[in-house]
């Protein structure tokens, strides 16, 4: 064999040796990137876990006498968002009502509760619940008034 037929295979066995590794890393790369793809949405998911709020969630922050107006507020808006009070039976409040009642009165008696937090309160359950309007009124002026006692 002639020497330039020895440097041309050596540069063919290069080329492939090159060609090899670029595979490699090629599918290196690859694997990874599938790898990620099918992790990253898990890891999102457990980031953020969505946790039901229960109505003894709420009367738990309503409850406590240090939490803010915007706390309330947000009480407020879950509330009305994602409870309805249960179906009154022969014209009666059944007995579960009185949890959502509670609620209400807490709401209405918290020294951070405000005219505008007892508003949207008011309307937003009278609107969601509207066999409940006498109740909601009682329950609410109950609290109103406890707040004004507690005051002086």
């Amino acid at each position: 064999m002639s020497t330039q037929s020895t440097i041309l295979l050596v540069i063919i066995a290069i080329f492939l040796i090159a060609i090899i590794v670029l595979m490699m890393i090629l599918i290196k790369f690859i694997k990874n990137d599938d790898i990620e793809h099918k992790v990253a949405p898990k890891s999102a998911k457990q980031a953020t876990p969505k946790k039901e709020t229960s109505i003894k969630d709420l009367i738990s922050i309503a409850s406590d006498s240090k939490k803010s107006k915007d706390d309330l507020a947000m009480v407020v808006s879950q509330f009305i968002e994602e409870f309805k009070f249960p179906q009154k039976q022969n014209g009666k409040a059944p007995q579960e009502a009185g949890i959502y009642l509670n609620l209400v009165l807490l709401i209405c008696s918290h020294k951070n509760a405000d005219a505008k937090i007892i508003t949207v309160l008011n309307a937003g359950l009278k609107k969601k619940n509207p066999e409940y309007v006498v109740e909601i009124e009682e329950y609410e002026s109950q609290g109103v008034e406890n707040r004004k006692n507690r005051a002086r």
